[in-house]
């Protein structure tokens, strides 16, 4: 199981994630307590073994709290996807970070982007106290 590293961001309009440490994490900052909508998709390179398992995992202060596990034949044309969307109630101090697990027997990379198309992301937004 591996914490994926955001080392990108789109916008951060409170300082909810740092591109320099804790590049897994995002945070919730002082003031900011409530329920969020969360989200978040890994986006998979494709793979020829066949059989595998491949997951995106949400863990909140260091616990996880949710895995969306899929199982897959392989093919070398098609990417895999995994994605998570969900409300929850989170204090300031809280984090969320996401973790992938695959057993494909081989590398497996998490394809970010390419030529401005976001293929993963990770994020959330402030519903209300």
């Amino acid at each position: 199981t591996t914490a994926i590293n955001w080392n990108v961001e789109t916008f951060d309009t409170d300082g909810f994630h740092s591109t320099s440490s804790n590049t897994s994490r995002i945070t919730i900052p002082s003031g900011k307590t409530g329920y969020y909508k969360v989200y978040a998709q890994l986006t998979f390179n494709n793979n020829a073994a066949t059989a595998n398992e491949v997951n995106l995992q949400i863990y909140k202060n260091g616990s996880r709290i949710v895995s969306v596990i899929d199982n897959f034949t392989g093919n070398t044309g098609i990417n895999h996807y995994r994605n998570y969307s969900d409300t929850i109630y989170l204090t300031a101090t809280d984090y969320l970070e996401v973790y992938t697990y695959q057993n494909t027997g081989s590398n497996l990379n998490v394809y970010f982007s390419d030529s401005g198309t976001e293929y993963s992301w990770f994020g959330l937004e402030l519903i209300g106290a």
